[in-house]
């Protein structure tokens, strides 16, 4: 498989929704923009839930974007961006 290049924007609402609706194991920054209006709430497959505070970053290595979800107030946004390498 060739290495792709991931950027994307999932907008997030009320309901816990995946990152990637099929199985996509990447490594990849993860950013709550400064204009989101509250936290957004990241929570992996184990039912963890993480409270991203607008402004933050960070990266994830080799995990499986179908294995985390998020929520949190319309129309705030989570961004993404990496690759499969």
């Amino acid at each position: 498989m060739a290495n792709a290049l991931i950027a994307r924007s999932v907008a997030v609402g009320a309901a816990y929704a995946p990152l990637a609706a099929a199985a996509t194991v990447c490594s990849c920054r993860l950013r709550c923009p400064l204009t989101n209006a509250a936290a957004v709430n990241l929570r992996s497959d184990l039912g963890t839930d993480v409270p991203l505070e607008p402004g933050c970053q960070f990266d994830l290595t080799s995990v499986d974007l179908a294995n985390l979800y998020v929520n949190g107030t319309a129309p705030d946004v989570v961004i993404i961006v990496g690759g499969t390498w």
